[in-house]
């Protein structure tokens, strides 16, 4: 049985393979307290340990994992990696943040692209 958790690991891991990346899943990561990432990517001659994360809000805070994403960031710096997380937004999309300079409190979504054309042409014609 796929958890949902592994899931969207895998769909992340299969997204940067199909850039072209090479990227490995941890197995059992997030089970026990010695996994410190979800997934080990190679991208752009650079290594990041990612932690993947989903959500259906327009948002996604940081402080429910706040220790985890600190252990990440130490980690990963002492290692010469990046630390970085991979949240879902379910039916928007993924969005990327680099930990090296700091844990964001919030995370948010991506706008459609289709929402942005949208506005900008309804301020057109309300002008």
């Amino acid at each position: 049985m796929v958890t949902r958790g592994v899931a969207f690991e895998r769909e992340y891991q299969k997204k940067q393979l199909a850039q072209g990346n090479h990227c490995e899943r941890i197995a059992g990561s997030g089970v026990g307290r010695d996994s410190i990432c979800d997934l080990v990517l190679f991208k752009d001659n650079n290594v990041y340990l990612v932690e993947v994360k989903s959500t259906i809000h327009k948002q996604f805070y940081t402080s429910t994992d706040k220790q985890k994403f600190k252990d990440l960031k130490r980690i990963a710096l002492q290692h010469g990696a990046i630390p970085l997380l991979a949240v879902k937004f379910k039916r928007y999309g993924w969005v990327e943040a680099n930990l090296t300079k700091g844990i964001p409190v919030k995370v948010c979504r991506p706008q459609p692209s289709g929402l942005k054309n949208q506005q900008k042409q309804t301020r057109k014609a309300s002008d």
